[in-house]
């Protein structure tokens, strides 16, 4: 077996906290190395070597992917307003709509200022918490173990993140009933580090004195022509106080 835990070689390890979520002694905790990357780190001292964290790792665990019967499809929201607070069309939105029509509750990625973690809502109309996009690696917290209590009481649980962390809560979920879960993965070429967004900030805070307070990585913009921009790779930055820029910036 290829495991982190046992080889310490990173590659073999995805980052989705399934080991650490799964640990009943809290033996597991994510830690940081040199690039900002965060991996599992075993406390020898807690540890009771019941094997449950290799048992869901999913490096060598990999879930059950569909068959050859693959389908492919195009579409955005028809709604003006979701789309120029999404960043690719407000499908997500609209696949939220469809599935949880009640008893539902729906999780992912969050940001508060440079942090980004999982949370859920058990409303539709908080669902702009989980709107654009988010390139930073999110915390999963508690997630796998609140879908997983949800998926008990017999909720629909919808579950969006990148392949990593959803291979990580089917492995987690293990021979819990999911009958009632969809999972949403966001494509991606890999998750960038946090630290980017830690030295933007500190860049920030040494050009304008002062600290980043919110992130639009993909900010849609104003165009003339319509509400928002059909192409756009600008980032919105705001600021926590006021100094040179009265409070805000913007970057592009």
């Amino acid at each position: 077996m290829n495991i982190y835990l046992d080889d310490n070689n990173k590659t073999h390890c995805f980052g989705c906290e399934a080991c650490v979520q799964v640990c009943g002694k809290a033996a597991i905790t994510m830690e940081e190395d040199q690039d900002g990357f965060r991996y599992p780190l075993i406390d020898a001292a807690k540890c009771v070597d019941c094997g449950m964290c290799r048992k869901v790792c999913p490096y060598d665990n990999m879930p059950q992917r569909h068959g050859k019967e693959k389908y492919v499809f195009g579409g955005y929201s028809l709604d003006k307003d979701i789309r120029f607070e999404s960043t690719s069309g407000g499908a997500f939105s609209e696949i939220v709509n469809a599935y949880c029509d009640e008893n539902y509750v729906i999780f992912g990625a969050e940001a508060d200022g440079l942090e980004v973690f999982h949370g859920y809502i058990t409303d539709k109309r908080d669902l702009g918490r989980f709107r654009k996009s988010k390139y930073s690696q999110s915390k999963i917290g508690t997630a796998y173990k609140d879908a997983k209590r949800f998926l008990k009481e017999g909720k629909k649980v919808l579950f969006s993140g990148t392949p990593c962390q959803i291979a990580g809560l089917k492995t987690y979920l293990d021979n819990t009933d999911q009958e009632k879960l969809l999972t949403i993965e966001v494509v991606c070429e890999g998750v960038p580090s946090p630290l980017y967004v830690r030295k933007l900030d500190k860049h920030i805070q040494r050009k304008y004195g002062a600290k980043i307070k919110s992130l639009d990585y993909r900010y849609t913009g104003k165009s003339w022509v319509a509400k928002g921009l059909w192409d756009f790779e600008q980032m919105l930055i705001k600021l926590l106080c006021v100094n040179k820029l009265n409070g805000w910036g913007g970057g592009g």
